[in-house]
C-alpha cells in the first residue's frame, strides 16, 4: 500500500494565513478517494490538532502527534512517556524557565502564564495555551526556551542524558529517548512511503521513508537528503509534490 506521511505546520497548514490552501486540501481528499494511506505526523499535541479549523481525523488513517510520542488509529493509542521528566522539570524550574508540557492523554499546558509562550503559540497556532502547574502527570512532550535558545544548555546535566532533544529555531523539544517522527512509523504497515515536511523534527520522518520530499520553505538539512524539493507552502507545495509523484 502506498502511504503519504505528512507534517502539518509549514507543510500543509500555513502558519501566517492560518489555513490549508484549496489545492492542498483537495489533494488530501484525492489521496483518500484513491485509497492511498495518509498519516499526519506533527509536533502538535493531540489537543492542539483540534485547534485547526479542519477535522484532519476525517482525512487520515493514522494521527501521530507530539513528535512521535502519541500515535492513534482512532481505536487505540500508543504512547511513549519521558521517563525522567520530573528531574528535567525541576531543572527548568530552578533556572526560572517556563515550559509547555503534554500529558499522556494529549492535553497541553503552560506551567505559568508566560507572555513569550502565549505570543508564540498565538503566532504559530492562532491559539492560547491553558495554564496549569505540573502535577506529576505522565508527560510525553516538553517545549522549553533556554536564554538565547542556548544549544549547550543541557550539556553535562545528567537529567538530559536519556532523552531525545530536537532543536527548533526558537525552542527545544524533549521526548522519550526512543521517540521521533521517524521511529513512530515502525508501528505502520506500508509497502511504499512518501514523507514530506519542512522542519528540523521532520528530518527523522524523511529518513524513514522511501521517498523523501522537502518543502522549498523547509530547512536546508531536509533538502540535502530529499529526493525531491517541492515548491513552498505559499505555492501549494504539497499539491505539487503529489502531482510530481503521480499520486493524484
Amino acid at each position: 500500500m502506498k502511504t503519504v506521511i505528512c507534517d502539518v505546520d509549514g507543510t500543509i497548514f500555513h502558519p501566517k494565513k492560518k489555513k490549508i490552501s484549496e489545492k492542498d486540501l483537495n489533494a488530501l481528499k484525492s489521496l483518500r478517494k484513491k485509497g492511498i494511506g495518509l498519516v499526519f505526523n506533527t509536533s502538535r499535541s493531540l489537543e492542539e490538532i483540534s485547534w485547526l479549523q479542519y477535522d484532519l481525523t476525517e482525512l487520515c488513517d493514522i494521527l501521530i502527534t507530539s513528535s512521535g510520542a502519541l500515535l492513534t488509529d482512532f481505536s487505540q493509542k500508543a504512547v511513549k512517556e519521558i521517563e525522567n521528566v520530573a528531574a528535567i522539570i525541576a531543572d527548568l524550574e530552578v533556572n526560572n524557565l517556563s515550559y509547555r508540557y503534554v500529558t499522556s492523554s494529549g492535553k497541553s499546558y503552560l506551567n505559568i502564564d508566560d507572555p513569550y509562550w502565549q505570543d508564540l503559540y498565538q503566532e504559530i497556532y492562532g491559539h492560547k495555551l491553558h495554564v496549569k502547574a505540573y502535577e506529576n502527570e505522565e508527560v510525553i512532550h516538553l517545549h522549553y526556551h533556554p536564554k538565547d535558545n542556548d544549544l549547550n544548555y543541557e550539556v553535562g546535566k545528567e537529567c538530559y542524558n536519556n532523552v531525545n532533544l530536537i532543536f527548533t529555531s526558537r525552542t527545544h523539544e524533549c521526548v522519550n529517548k526512543e521517540t521521533d517522527k521517524g521511529k513512530a512509523l515502525a508501528f505502520l504497515d506500508y509497502e511504499e512511503s512518501y514523507g514530506i515536511g519542512d522542519g528540523n523534527s521532520d528530518y527523522a520522518l524523511l529518513k524513514a521513508c522511501n521517498y523523501k520530499i522537502a518543502m522549498a520553505n523547509g530547512k536546508d538539512k531536509l533538502k540535502e537528503i530529499a529526493d525531491y524539493v517541492t515548491s513552498s507552502i505559499d505555492d501549494d507545495g504539497f499539491y505539487q509534490a503529489m502531482k510530481y509523484y503521480q499520486l493524484i
